[in-house]
Parts: structure tokens; sequence; C-alpha cells
């Protein structure tokens, strides 16, 4: 009978056969046992610093496994490297995108060498999968709105913008404590008492609310504005102002722009509106002309809230009605104050003022385009913001 040979097993020929990994793991062992002594207390190897010139010269780029690519990882030997953070690197990574840091020293803050990313290359991708730019300079844009919430302070002492809204809650007083609101109510009532001209409540924005076209005599009021116009640094008798009474729950204020935003010669004066909230919460709400997006701020007792010019042009605003099961009798005082705060920075690509008939429809932003016989005949009527 004729004999066959043998043939081996997958898993025979593959021990028989000299396996391509193995030399691999070979030289990796052969590796880690020749930089043994560059182990350090915390079981990290160190990359040895002529190794990395090397590869520096001849271009080759380190793939590093945690801190590996850097030089020392206790920084044994700072003294010999110059300056932290000032762009010292190795002369084979000249000319590349590296992060550097900002190459400034915080000089309270202890000098430790822990940036694990300095000297490496920067990121070269654009986007990512839930990530919408890498590119640091794609934030270099104004926003539709700025939020800052401000210091309780007597100043604000910071530079403002155009797009700021600022926030300052508890600003005159504790969230939790209304004598303030119905201390300013008593005084209004005692001049109408008096008899003060145009002191009395008459109704606004067609029957929305209540105003008091002349509060002067108010100490509370005026003491109030005085506040408001040193917080901002206003230029004096640049400013005008709204004592508002939502009477009780069922008052609010339809969306609109305030007059400075298509009137040039308020425009000139004034550039920001700041509101005092004394009472009831109720929400201020901003709707943007251009994309219908709402955004709702609610206002608390003591509440200072302002924004600026061209948020007041990009957005109208106003105070969210109340549904009738929400409605409780309790009422909330708005103080308005518009004016000219003289420590704001001016930017590129600021909107124009809208035309007077912007409320009604048009926007010369748009060309003209939405320009009809209605709002022709609204505008011979006076309606104010």
């Amino acid at each position: 009978m004729r004999s066959r040979k043998r043939r081996d097993s997958p898993s025979r020929r593959h021990h028989s056969r000299a396996d391509p990994r193995s030399a691999a793991l070979k030289e990796s062992k052969n590796h880690m046992e020749k930089y043994s002594d560059h182990r350090d207390s915390c079981g990290r190897y160190e990359y040895d610093t002529q190794r990395r010139e090397e590869r520096g010269r001849d271009g080759k780029q380190h793939r590093s496994r945690g801190r590996s690519d850097r030089e020392d990882w206790p920084s044994q030997r700072r003294e010999d490297r110059g300056p932290l953070r000032q762009g010292h690197y190795d002369s084979g990574r000249e000319g590349k995108n590296l992060h550097t840091g900002d190459g400034h020293v915080d000089p309270n803050l202890r000098l430790i060498d822990d940036d694990p990313r300095i000297g490496l290359p920067k990121t070269t991708a654009k986007k990512g999968m839930n990530t919408e730019s890498f590119d640091p300079e794609s934030t270099f844009l104004r926003p539709a709105m700025r939020v800052i919430v401000g210091p309780k302070r007597k100043r604000f002492e910071q530079p403002l913008k155009h797009d700021d809204v600022v926030v300052v809650p508890e600003f005159f007083c504790a969230e939790d404590d209304l004598s303030m609101y119905y201390s300013l109510v008593e005084e209004m009532r005692e001049l109408q008492k008096q008899g003060q001209n145009k002191s009395e409540w008459i109704s606004w924005h067609e029957g929305c609310h209540l105003i008091s076209q002349n509060p002067k005599g108010s100490p509370t009021y005026e003491g109030i504005l005085k506040r408001i116009s040193e917080y901002f640094n206003m230029k004096p008798n640049s400013q005008g102002t709204r004592f508002n009474w939502y009477r009780d729950s069922a008052d609010w204020k339809p969306f609109h722009n305030d007059s400075a935003a298509y009137n040039p010669k308020r425009a000139q004066t004034q550039n920001i509106t700041v509101g005092i909230s004394f009472g009831a919460t109720r929400e201020l709400a901003f709707l943007h002309t251009a994309t219908g997006l709402r955004t709702y701020f609610p206002q608390t007792n003591g509440m200072l809230f302002s924004f600026g010019r061209d948020v007041n042009i990009n957005w109208k605003h106003g105070v969210n009605a109340l549904p009738a099961e929400q409605h409780d009798g309790q009422g909330r005082i708005s103080i308005v104050l518009w004016g000219l705060a003289q420590d704001v920075i001016e930017e590129e690509g600021a909107p124009p003022l809208l035309t007077n008939n912007a409320r009604f429809g048009f926007d010369n932003r748009m060309g003209g385009e939405m320009f009809n016989a209605a709002a022709d005949v609204a505008l011979k009527y006076k309606v104010d913001s």
C-alpha cells in the first residue's frame, strides 16, 4: 500500500515557520531593557534625549506614548532647558505648527512643566464627528448676544460691547425682600395725591401695562437712576427714563425695539438700555428679527439687566404674558434707563439703524421690498416703544 506524506496542520505550520511578529516583540523587549535605567518614580520611561534629537534632525515624527516625548518627566534637567513655555524646542521641529501656549507666564502660578501638549504638532483636522471646527480662529466672530453676569459693586469696571447683555441678580436688594417694590408704589401714590403734574398712571402699549410720565420726586426712584448711571459710567444729561408698572400678573409687554434702534437723533445719545425689576418675577423675552429665535431671561426682584445698541437693533424684546392659571395678583415695577455708556468698544460689522417703519414690517437692510401700503398707513400714527 502506498504511503502518503503527512501534511502539517495549520497550527503545526504556524509554529514551524518564523512568525514575523516575534521579531518585533523581541526588538521591543530589547529596547525596554536598553532604556530601563530611564524608568522614573511613576513607572514611566523617559525619552532618550539623544534619540529624540536624531529623530528631529531626520524629520521623523515620534508617536508618543503618554509623556514619553518629554525630555525629563520629573524635570530633573529643567535648568538645562531654559525658561518654560517660551518656544524653546529642538531644532528638528522648527517651522511646524506646534503647541506653544500663549508665550506668557502667570506670576501667581508655581512653574511646573506639566502640559503634555507643549512641543507637539497641533491638529490639522477641520471638523470632527461631533465638533464644528478645530480652528481657533473660527471663534473670532461676533455673537448674536453675549450674556455677562456682572459684579455687584459700585461700577461695572469692564469695557462693554454692543452685543453685551449684563445681568446682576440682587443688585438693589435681596430677591425675597419686596420692601423696595412697595415703597415705590406708595411714593408714587403720594406724588399723585399731591397733584404732581403727569405723575398719574396712564395706560400704555394698547393697555398692556401702566406707566407714569413723571415719577420725579420719588426718593427711591431717583436713587435708583443715580446708581445705574454710575455703574455703567453714563454720560451726564444723556439719559431717558421710564417707570413701568405691571399692576398684576395679567399685565405684559409686546415685542418691540427701543426707539434708539430707528431714531438717529436718539441713537447719538443712547447706546444701552438698563432695566431694574422689583416685585414678582416675570420673563423678559427676546425675539431675533432675522431668525425668529426666542430667548427668555427671568427678571427677579432687585435684578439689574442691560443690553447694548446692537442687541436692540437685532432683537425685539418684551415681557411674556402669564396664562390665567398662573395669575396671582402680584405686580412688578420695571424702571428703565436709556443712556450713553462711555466705556464701550466699537466693532466692525455693526448693523445699520432700522427705518422708522421697521416695526411694521420694513427693514432698510432688506432693500425696501417689504414696504407696502399698510406700513404707509401705520406711519401716520404715533407708536412709542
